[in-house]
């Protein structure tokens, strides 16, 4: 049973007991004295001596009595007033599980917690812990050990997620949230709050990017002071700086010599919270796709593909083993042992589309490649398998085909000497995007970079069945699906996957927290040695 001490009714008849103890106590009573004749009294005595105000003397049996009465009526009055651990609504204590738990005192803002927990030890308490998502760890365990299950190891939290995660599956309890500062959004009386950060705050990498050796890093503070920070790139130190509350700051440089590893580091003593302060960058060369002409193709078609495909250094012309095949539609070039196929088909009487060609939305194929001015001669009356890219009056001119997982074939609907589909934007622009696309059937991470949190692609060899990671004293394995592997790192740093038979490396930075892009930032039009970075590097200051 829990009592309702807070009731005020009880407060107010409990006090009765206390004005009962006064009264008795306080109370002026004289004393009886037997004394001689006053003519034989030495001296004379005062009415305060006679009865003094204050006097020690011993209660009566009736206090005793009226004391037991009122606090008996009192605790009467009180029973009204209690809850049972059904009657009183369930906590459900969500658990701040970022990277910035790690520089919070955990364990004091647990005992805090379990002192106001205990107000009520009867009341079920849940047990939740949030980062991008919502993880139950305890529904009804009355001696559950958080700080075993409170890991702090995910990119952020998301506690909005949270609250309307509780809200939905608990709807009647008392939501009490543990966090290191107030959450954006959250409003009084939503729920109980646990604050258990600490004065300063931390400086943190928030953004870490390479293309083409351009590089880009943003660093932002969180802190409340102004931090002295010092930039070490490969250990070596390149920028010494100072950040001001909430102030982001961005070095870019260029790269001339060929680093195929770059590790950032942020030192600043300031900080608690040292997780965030690391980067890796993977500067590893993407090698062209290997591309196979047929000889199928008739000799103009084989001159204009020769002109494209040498014009960019995406692909790579070889006499065989091509990544991607180029060739005639027959039944001997049906069965191919490249991932990628394309395929023209060819009859005897082209016509010409009377209307613009429509493009399938969404496709990567045809991003940024456009349709004005197209003049497309085609086979009419033409079945293509595979799904339609492009179309015109229900004819299809572009289809996709999936023949087996990571392999596809494309079919083009094209009679290529009555057509201008191969000058320019249109032909050029189509063989980038399809040379991205035979990079993501290659064997290893579709992206050398990722996001803390985001979901890692890897395509693996055949015949393998799982793939392995490795990351210092760290290891897992993820099973297979389709030749792919799909799986989520959340720690910052270099890993090392294998499927058996290759070995690749993939670089995990902390999530990105503003919106910065390597195509938009200024750089120096030198290039510039890594050691001599600190002489290059282009500073962009603004205030949240």
């Amino acid at each position: 049973m829990i009592w309702g001490w807070e009731n005020p009714l009880y407060w107010c008849l409990g006090g009765t007991a206390v004005l009962l103890l006064l009264l008795y106590w306080f109370k002026r009573r004289g004393q009886l004295f037997y004394t001689s004749t006053l003519f034989l009294w030495d001296e004379e005595y005062s009415e305060s001596r006679l009865s003094p105000r204050l006097t020690k003397q011993k209660l009566p049996l009736s206090f005793y009595l009226e004391a037991c009465a009122l606090l008996f009526l009192s605790c009467a009055a009180a029973g009204f007033f209690t809850s049972g651990p059904t009657d009183f609504p369930p906590a459900v204590v969500i658990l701040n599980n970022s990277y910035s738990m790690k520089g919070a005192p955990q364990k004091a803002a647990l005992q805090k917690l379990n002192s106001f927990l205990k107000r009520y030890p009867q009341r079920q308490v849940i047990w939740l812990k949030c980062g991008q998502d919502v993880e139950l760890l305890s529904r009804s365990d009355k001696n559950f050990d958080a700080v075993k299950f409170w890991d702090a190891d995910d990119s952020f939290f998301d506690a909005e997620k949270a609250l309307a995660y509780a809200g939905k599956n608990f709807p009647a309890a008392e939501t009490v949230l543990v966090t290191d500062r107030k959450p954006e959004k959250w409003l009084p009386g939503q729920s109980t709050l646990f604050c258990c950060g600490r004065p300063g705050g931390n400086i943190a990498i928030t953004n870490a990017r390479i293309k083409n050796s351009k590089v880009l890093l943003e660093v932002t503070s969180f802190s409340d002071t102004p931090v002295k920070a010092q930039l070490k790139v490969n250990s070596a130190l390149q920028n010494a700086f100072e950040l001001r509350p909430n102030e982001s700051r961005v070095f870019s440089f260029l790269l001339s010599s060929p680093q195929k590893l770059l590790k950032f580091r942020i030192e600043a003593p300031e900080d608690a919270l040292q997780y965030d302060n690391e980067a890796a960058l993977l500067n590893i060369p993407v090698p062209p796709v290997r591309c196979q002409l047929g000889k199928e193709l008739s000799p103009f078609e084989a001159k204009i593909l020769s002109d494209v495909l040498k014009s960019t250094p995406d692909f790579l012309i070889v006499p065989d083993k091509g990544e991607i095949v180029i060739t005639r539609f027959s039944t001997s070039a049906k069965n191919t042992n490249s991932p990628v196929t394309l395929y023209f088909h060819k009859q005897k009487s082209p016509r010409f589309t009377e209307q613009v060609p429509l493009f399938q939305k969404n496709t990567p194929l045809l991003e940024g490649v456009f349709n004005t001015a197209l003049q497309w001669a085609f086979y009419p009356d033409l079945a293509l398998p595979g799904k339609a890219l492009i179309f015109s009056n229900r004819t299809p001119l572009l289809t996709l085909e999936k023949k087996m997982p990571l392999k596809y074939a494309l079919h083009f609907n094209l009679a290529a000497e009555f057509s201008n589909v191969h000058l320019r934007p249109f032909w050029v622009g189509f063989f980038c995007n399809l040379a991205e696309f035979c990079r993501q059937n290659r064997p290893g991470p579709q992206k050398l970079q990722l996001q803390s949190g985001e979901t890692l692609i890897c395509n693996v060899s055949a015949g393998t069945k799982e793939l392995y990671w490795e990351k210092g004293a760290d290891k897992g394995s993820w099973q297979l699906s389709a030749q792919q592997a799909l799986g989520t790192f959340y720690k910052p740093g270099l890993y090392t996957l294998s499927d058996g038979k290759n070995k690749w490396l993939t670089a995990v930075n902390p999530r990105i927290t503003h919106i910065s892009d390597v195509r938009k930032c200024l750089f120096y039009e030198s290039s510039l040695d890594l050691k001599d970075v600190s002489k290059a590097v282009h500073l962009t200051r603004w205030r949240s």
